[in-house]
């Protein structure tokens, strides 16, 4: 709709602002709705008259547009007041800022909450089952009351406050995690959104506040392996549970270096028995990984391929058809032989006893699917599960020496 053409000028304040009638609509200028009075002290500071409101705005030549920015109703500011606020909207706007547009986007903030962060990563990024369930649980637990903030409103000592409560009361190895994982989404939203000039509309990100006092908490990383005087009782106690699967899953690991879930997501079509591979397909860093077998290990595959009737090399009940988790196992060997391990464990044994055979770094990291972090030479290294056998048949072939298994 369009502006009356007689914009006059008077001086503004209370009894002129007062006097001046309201807008009536001529008929023979249908799209007119309202009439523009400016003040004659202070250029580009008005009035705005429609038929029922009149309200003080603040007006300039941003650029090659007019920029009129509202400043409110006249009955609930007084003009002295409305002066000073179109004084300073007027400086901002010499200075190019377009002043509706920051409106926007200051608009746009509030709309960007927590909640909505989470859910815009979730649908961009490819997270895996138990990752989403980490972040999924930080968001219902830890930051339950901020998913409707908006972003821009979760401050540093907001942060602090909680890193310092959810340490308390969880321990700090979930505090550092559940921040990590807010650092993670305001991170994202940093990149994510942004205004019409481009513009990020997260400057900072709070989380920041805990490396610069140094919050974050110190967790002694686990050292534990199983003691090589202990190995040949704790073999003999997997190779003696009475639950295959478990036997020859808990094999795997120890075997290869595999992470658990790897060992659980195994699938026959990953299996190639013909050339002694295996693949891995859903590995922590989102490569597939191709390895070689040890002649124990292909043994071992060979057998349970001739019974298997599942799509999967260990195959279990629930949802997902596979073994998830076999704690039963841990339990029943730390029972029989009064050794207490974790899965992890194994995979630290097998790096161990790869870098005490004095494997090449290269061969080591690409059997465990470890980066070459920093190494540039090492981004040009095709990793291929033929060179890999020899080292592999080495550390299985030790492995099962320090067990004192004997064909």
């Amino acid at each position: 709709m369009g502006i009356s053409g007689s914009n006059k000028k008077v001086k503004i304040n209370r009894s002129t602002v007062e006097a001046l009638p309201y807008f009536k609509p001529d008929p023979e200028k249908p799209n007119t709705n309202q009439q523009l009075v400016f003040d004659s002290v202070l250029p580009g500071f008005g009035v705005r008259i429609t038929e029922s409101n009149k309200a003080y705005f603040a007006q300039k030549r941003v650029g090659r547009k007019v920029v009129r920015f509202t400043i409110g109703p006249c009955n609930q500011i007084i003009p002295e007041n409305a002066r000073k606020i179109a004084r300073d909207k007027l400086y901002e706007m010499s200075k190019g800022l377009d002043l509706n547009l920051i409106k926007q986007v200051k608009f746009a903030e509030s709309d960007i909450t927590l909640k909505k962060c989470f859910d815009d990563f979730v649908g961009v990024r490819s997270l895996k089952p138990n990752t989403f369930r980490e972040y999924n649980r930080a968001m219902r637990s830890t930051f339950w009351d901020w998913q409707s903030k908006p972003l821009v409103s979760i401050t540093k000592d907001m942060v602090q406050t909680r890193f310092k409560k959810v340490s308390s009361e969880s321990g700090p190895a979930l505090a550092n995690h559940e921040f990590r994982i807010l650092r993670a989404l305001i991170n994202f939203a940093k990149g994510q959104y942004e205004n019409s000039k481009g513009e990020s509309l997260i400057n900072v990100n709070p989380v920041s506040r805990l490396s610069e006092t140094k919050s974050w908490h110190r967790i002694k990383r686990r050292q534990t392996i199983i003691d090589k005087s202990d190995l040949p009782k704790w073999f003999k106690g997997i190779r003696s549970l009475r639950n295959e699967d478990f036997r020859d899953y808990l094999t795997l690991l120890l075997l290869t270096g595999v992470r658990r879930s790897e060992g659980f997501q195994l699938q026959w079509s990953d299996i190639d028995l013909r050339n002694k591979t295996f693949i891995i397909q859903d590995t922590k860093n989102h490569n597939p990984l191709s390895l070689p077998m040890g002649s124990f290990l292909y043994k071992m595959f060979k057998e349970r391929k001739k019974a298997s009737k599942s799509e999967w090399v260990f195959p279990g009940t629930g949802r997902t058809k596979h073994m998830v988790d076999p704690k039963g196992a841990l339990k029943e060997i730390k029972e029989t032989t009064g050794i207490k391990f974790s899965f992890h464990d194994l995979r630290r044994l097998f790096i161990t006893t790869t870098d005490s055979l004095d494997i090449s770094t290269y061969a080591m990291k690409a059997l465990v699917n470890h980066s070459l972090n920093g190494d540039v030479t090492g981004g040009y290294i095709v990793s291929d599960p033929q060179r890999l056998k020899e080292p592999m048949q080495r550390i299985e072939t030790h492995l099962l020496k320090l067990c004192r298994h004997k064909d």
